[in-house]
């Protein structure tokens, strides 16, 4: 695992958002995808949805781009 690595949550860690109240699990990391508003391409660190509902519908994901220190970790999964 390089050092970049170190600082990211894991896929399938479970977590709130700092004062949040909806868990959210990671489903990606490192995403780039194109801004409605501005039109240009945005690098985001987790693409997440809601836990325990999924990945339903286009906008039942959250892009984000946080500090882990914002998140209140919930279940950390470590690949073997």
């Amino acid at each position: 695992m390089n050092e970049i690595d170190q600082d990211l949550l894991p896929l399938g860690s479970i977590f709130y958002l700092k004062d949040g109240n909806q868990k959210l699990m990671v489903v990606s990391r490192g995403v780039i995808y194109t801004d409605d508003t501005s039109g240009e391409d945005t690098f985001m660190d987790y693409l997440c949805c809601k836990y325990p509902y999924g990945y339903l519908q286009l906008n039942d994901s959250a892009r984000i781009n946080a500090d882990i220190q914002t998140m209140q970790k919930i279940t950390i999964y470590q690949s073997h």
